[in-house]
């Protein structure tokens, strides 16, 4: 069961994380993206359908916070969230690494996502290079975020921890 007091908590918490913090956090031009990594984080935990409403929602208030095409990070946040919710069985009780991973990854193909999306929606088209290298850096601190995200996940949802196979 979802608790709305902790989901707005969280939500509150992550947007002001993002904006005051990670947005000045820099490495090769690209900061952590916490919807990403968020919508992620719910959907391992959560599902399908509850990784694609938290990143739908994370993306929501982020768009209304920053100057980006409305609309843009929530979409790339709900299909971040569902996608990566799709394959939450596998992931959850698998190696303790592996929820980390996915993180990372969901964290990369996003941003990647964003690009397209943006294009698609009026924004410039950014070189592809630039694209893959901000997508692997972003994919990279988006992990190093999943082992706090994590238990936000559960706490907000509601989910006890399932405790890998240390293998």
């Amino acid at each position: 069961m979802t608790h709305p007091l902790r989901a707005a908590a969280a939500l509150v918490a992550g947007l002001l994380v993002q904006l005051c913090v990670l947005d000045l956090v820099r490495v090769g031009g690209a900061s952590p993206d916490l919807v990403l990594a968020a919508a992620a984080a719910v959907g391992i935990v959560g599902g399908a359908e509850r990784g694609a409403v938290g990143g739908f929602l994370a993306g929501l208030a982020l768009d209304l916070a920053s100057s980006i095409p409305f609309g843009l990070a929530a979409l790339t946040g709900s299909i971040t969230g569902y996608a990566v919710g799709a394959a939450e069985r596998s992931v959850v009780r698998a190696r303790w690494w592996l929820p980390v991973a996915v993180v990372a990854a969901a964290g990369a193909a996003g941003t990647a996502l964003f690009a397209v999306l943006g294009e698609l929606l009026g924004r410039a088209a950014p070189d592809p290079l630039e694209v893959l290298g901000t997508a692997a850096v972003v994919g990279l601190l988006n992990g190093l975020l999943a082992p706090v995200l994590l238990p936000v996940a559960r706490w907000v949802l509601d989910v006890p921890q399932r405790r890998p196979a240390l293998r």
